[in-house]
């Protein structure tokens, strides 16, 4: 386990001591329901999908991987398209979720409303970006609505794929964070983060 005293910085739990990974180098989105829940289970004990947000891609679908380093719509692309109708799953939580965050623009609202219902993912509320277009939500990283979502949810957890999202929604939220990406759980301590 790691800690850090840098005011407002989220503390590293791992999921399991390095040394004794039995996964390996398998440590990926090959990963099935069972195992990641054990691996969540590891270092949040009271985890239960019922008190947990989930962001969507790179969580509940793959995550969304685009040519150009930054285009100008990713809405306009077929390929974006394509991946919010037909994106893979990933991880699918064994029962509902209290909510799903997603960066998302608003407009997507019903295709993924339908992708969350073909692969049975039941939700309470669905937070999508406000932003009319990618150009301006990049203006605002997708990151601080999520924190806010969270933080005045009754959640328990946040599960986010990206660690540099995870680090902020920590931060902002104040409350436990699983980063998919790294498979370890970020705190923030309220003592050093000030009140």
């Amino acid at each position: 386990m790691e800690k850090t005293d840098v005011r407002g910085t989220p503390r590293t739990l791992s999921w399991l001591d390095p040394a004794h990974d039995p996964l390996g180098d398998r440590r990926d989105s090959s990963l099935d329901t069972g195992q990641v829940e054990g691996l969540i289970k590891a270092v949040f004990p009271p985890y239960r999908p019922s008190t947990t947000m989930f962001d969507m891609d790179g969580v509940l679908v793959e995550d969304w991987y685009d040519p150009e380093p930054e285009p100008p719509d990713v809405e306009e692309y077929d390929l974006w398209w394509n991946h919010i109708h037909d994106g893979r799953p990933c991880y699918l939580p064994s029962e509902p979720v209290l909510g799903v965050a997603s960066g998302r623009l608003e407009c997507y609202r019903k295709l993924t409303g339908f992708w969350l219902a073909r692969y049975g993912v039941g939700y309470g509320r669905l937070f999508l970006s406000a932003y009319d277009t990618c150009r301006e939500r990049n203006r605002h990283p997708p990151s601080a609505m999520k924190a806010r979502c969270y933080k005045r949810s009754p959640a328990t957890l946040f599960i986010e794929s990206s660690e540099k999202h995870a680090i902020v929604i920590a931060r902002l939220s104040r409350k436990p964070v699983f980063c998919m990406e790294t498979m370890k759980l970020l705190e923030v301590c309220r003592e050093l983060a000030g009140n």
